[in-house]
């Protein structure tokens, strides 16, 4: 049994990180590894942004305790792209934009990706998060609060959901299919001026 079918025995996760963050990456990605020692495979993506060669060396020391594919994804890759696209970054940086645009360096076959923030703790069993049935929208993701002084400003009405980035769950056949980065490159594109939170979705289906 794979992703492909309930996910339980197959987890395709995503991070993002820093040289300076990578060692609090290191204790998430234990707590992952630790508490889901049932799953067949447990693979991780990592967006490298500056990781050193010692962190990275340490980093792929864990995934081979614990017998887990890890893989590095460049950042530069997307770095180039949007400075060449003429995008602003955000706050110095194009890190924000990266769980948008790595998904075409993924070259395995997955149909679901789990992003996880580097900071995040993983106390249990992560089979149920990433099995969820998304009931065929694009995306799962924890609804969050945001006024709505701000949502009406990027365009949002009051009857629409503001989305935490934080944890993402991909249907990554849907997301090509509906052309999703395309969608949010026009949005940003519309918008950007008027944005203070990057990163928001209409397309997610609300995990309580």
């Amino acid at each position: 049994m794979s992703d492909r079918s309930t996910g339980f025995d197959e987890v395709n996760i995503l991070y993002q990180s820093s040289d300076a963050y990578a060692p609090v990456m290191g204790v998430s990605l234990t707590s992952l590894f630790e508490n889901n020692k049932h799953i067949g495979v447990i693979r991780v993506y990592i967006v490298d942004g500056g990781i050193s060669d010692e962190s990275k060396q340490t980093i792929l020391k864990l995934g081979t305790l614990y017998g887990r594919e890890i893989y590095f994804l460049s950042s530069k890759v997307i770095d180039d792209l949007l400075e060449k696209k003429g995008v602003k970054k955000w706050r110095g940086s194009y890190a924000v934009f990266y769980k948008i645009y790595v998904l075409d360096q993924i070259k395995e076959p997955i149909n679901r990706l789990r992003a996880v923030d580097a900071d995040t703790i993983i106390n249990k069993d992560i089979s149920p998060l990433y099995s969820l049935d998304l009931e065929g929208y694009t995306l799962g993701m924890i609804q969050d609060f945001m006024p709505y002084s701000y949502m009406k400003k990027i365009g949002m009405s009051d009857k629409d959901t503001y989305y935490n980035s934080g944890i993402v769950l991909y249907d990554i056949h849907k997301w090509t299919e509906n052309k999703c980065q395309k969608q949010i490159e026009d949005f940003l594109s519309e918008n950007y001026e008027k944005i203070l939170y990057v990163l928001t979705s209409r397309y997610g289906i609300r995990i309580n």
